[in-house]
């Protein structure tokens, strides 16, 4: 065999074998920004080859695409604030089969766009651009329409104002309102109108425009039961598409047994459609005004892109804007908070600004049994060491609907720093990791206890394990002495046998360790403390209508409280926030840190409820 016939046999081999490995590598797609920084998309396209991925790289309108990210078992989006309205479906698609997501740039959607002809623009643009477009389904033609059949409505119908329909351009007619006077309301409704809501439908669609003192208009609906329902827009001086889904239209005092929790417009009952200014909606601004209102008609939420933005599944931490904020603090010391991300915490120099998620449950504790296990890669902290947020956040779902999927969530917007080595390698890192294993949970069984209380400790492992997994639990006194110290091979559930700290009253750490292959692969770390009983306890007491305490008269000074944890929740997990005293939503170092701002607010107590299953569980 001569050289060239075996160059060409060791090439083909070589190939052959990188195509076996590609092709045993998971897919990461990755949706490419409409302006990219080339930077930050090619330092998340190097992290994620780096950490053993094949990287898919997509346009929009690829990755809208059917079955685009369907063998994707991770999605990055270097530019999470600007995205299509369409993308909401397929992530959260891509989401509920567990699949990974890195998002940089918080909030998600914070820029949603659609494409019009070819281009893609945001919702502003869009209004303003499709004013005109016809509905879906037109309620009435302004053309056909006899305003003297309408009724209006004021506080002083002595005071001139004029409806009547106008040409607005070609082939385009619209209705204007001029009130020469408004000291309260001034509307007008049409006459009875049969069935403006086909079926499918419950989107309202119309243009509408101001002129230069009128900023807001009022739109309702008024059902055959005679109930009211108010919409208020605002106005600019330019011809702009409105999309209002049933939920913008806000009952107003009218029918026995309607408004009610949960009673919403129903767009199949809807009867009658009035228009107009009213200082209870509209603002408080009298005097002469003027709008202009066209195009009226409905359509389903598919064919209505502004309502259609306002209604993606709402992703904790990512979207809406309400699920991260703003960092308003100056930050002063920024540092990695993770091992599997950076493994020593370092001070960084980050700029711009920065935007975190709220506080959630981490995994310490054992017995919680949450769905999801939160952690900070970032932390920011002000002068004082106090920490302002993290805008970095990794989810760990390890039960419930997102079950088997990790989310690395950045609000973060430096592109120096999102391309620098520190955070492309501690991507690579964590990306690594992602299909595990974690520890779900490890800890002891409480974090506070009597001295002298049994103390149960355990791990919950979740991901793949061989047996060169190994769970190590210690318990470390005060003085970092190893009180305890157990490991279990191959675990699933770990747990302890009851555990005794004797009559210590300082507290203990508990510190648990994720080994394979002799890697220290997770770590998760919570402090136990001890309440020394008291043959004399010193009870608060009343004395002549007055608190005491240690023998001197004591004054509530405080606040309701929820802890930080409980804030930004939705109706899927709203029991976090009302029993957040339930071990699942209960996490004592969350709640450490917001009862010391209590206190350094000047505070002396807090006011909280308690039901009756928290206190039995």
């Amino acid at each position: 065999m001569d050289t060239i016939m075996r160059n060409l046999i060791i090439t083909a081999l070589a190939i052959a074998c990188l195509a076996a490995c590609r092709a045993e590598q998971p897919t990461a797609v990755i949706v490419k920004p409409l302006a990219p920084s080339n930077s930050v998309m090619a330092s998340v396209s190097r992290s994620l080859t780096n950490g053993g991925y094949t990287v898919r790289i997509l346009s929009f309108d690829q990755a809208l695409e059917p079955d685009a990210l369907s063998n994707a078992r991770l999605v990055a989006l270097p530019n999470a604030r600007t995205l299509p309205v369409a993308f909401h479906e397929p992530l959260e698609t891509h989401l509920l089969k567990g699949g990974h997501l890195v998002a940089i740039g918080l909030p998600g959607w914070e820029n949603p766009l659609v494409k019009v002809k070819g281009r893609w623009m945001n919702l502003n643009d869009y209004a303003l651009a499709t004013a005109w477009n016809p509905p879906t389904h037109r309620v009435m033609d302004f053309r056909r329409q006899n305003t003297a059949e309408w009724s209006r409505a004021a506080n002083d119908l002595n005071s001139q104002s004029t409806y009547e329909v106008v040409t607005a351009g070609l082939d385009r007619h619209a209705l204007p309102g001029k009130v020469s006077n408004l000291t309260s309301w001034d509307t007008i409704a049409s006459p009875v109108i049969e069935s403006p809501f086909p079926a499918g439908h419950d989107r309202t669609v119309f243009c509408a425009k101001g002129g230069a003192n009128t900023r807001a208009l009022a739109v309702e609906w008024i059902e055959k039961d005679g109930s009211r329902w108010i919409a208020t827009v605002p106005l600019t001086t330019k011809w702009k598409r409105y999309e209002l889904a049933p939920s913008a239209f806000k009952y107003w005092p009218s029918t026995v047994g309607r408004g009610g929790a949960g009673d919403v417009l129903k767009p199949a009952n809807a009867a009658r459609l009035t228009v107009g200014l009213a200082f209870s909606h509209t603002g408080t601004v009298s005097g002469a005004h003027e709008w202009w209102f066209g195009n009226i008609g409905t359509s389903a939420v598919n064919d209505a892109p502004i309502s259609a933005a306002e209604a993606g599944k709402w992703i904790d931490g990512l979207y809406p804007a309400w699920k991260s904020y703003t960092i308003t603090n100056p930050v002063t010391v920024f540092t990695a908070a993770f091992p599997a991300f950076v493994q020593e915490a370092r001070v960084m120099d980050v700029q711009g600004p920065l935007r975190s998620p709220p506080p959630r449950p981490s995994g310490a504790g054992f017995g919680k049994n949450r769905e999801t296990r939160v952690e900070p890669l970032l932390v920011a902290k002000n002068k004082s060491g106090v920490p302002c947020g993290t805008p970095g956040a990794l989810y760990i779902h390890t039960d419930g609907r997102y079950k088997g999927g990790c989310w690395a969530l950045f609000g973060v917007t430096d592109a120096k720093f999102l391309a620098s080595k520190t955070f492309t390698d501690a991507l690579t890192r964590l990306v690594q990791r992602f299909d595990g294993p974690w520890l779900a949970e490890a800890g002891s069984d409480w974090s506070t206890q009597f001295a002298g209380e049994p103390v149960t400790v355990g791990a919950k492992v979740v991901g793949p394990i061989t047996e060169k997994t190994f769970v190590k639990v210690e318990i470390r006194d005060w003085q970092a002495n190893v009180r305890r110290s157990q490991a279990w091979q191959n675990p699933v559930n770990a747990v302890s046998e009851p555990w005794t700290a004797g009559d210590s009253a300082l507290p203990h750490r508990v510190e648990t360790t994720l080994i394979e292959r002799g890697d220290v692969v997770d770590r998760i770390e919570h402090e136990i403390h001890f309440v020394e009983t008291n043959d004399h306890p010193n009870y608060m007491t009343t004395n002549e209508g007055y608190f005491t305490l240690n023998g001197q008269r004591w004054k509530a000074h405080g606040v309701n409280y929820m802890p930080s944890s409980g804030i930004a929740r939705d109706a899927e997990d709203w029991t976090s926030f009302e029993y957040w005293m339930d071990p699942q939503a209960y996490d004592s170092a969350i709640i450490e840190r917001d009862l010391d701002r209590v206190k350094a607010l000047g505070l002396n107590s807090v006011s909280v409820f308690c039901y009756g299953r928290s206190l039995e569980s």
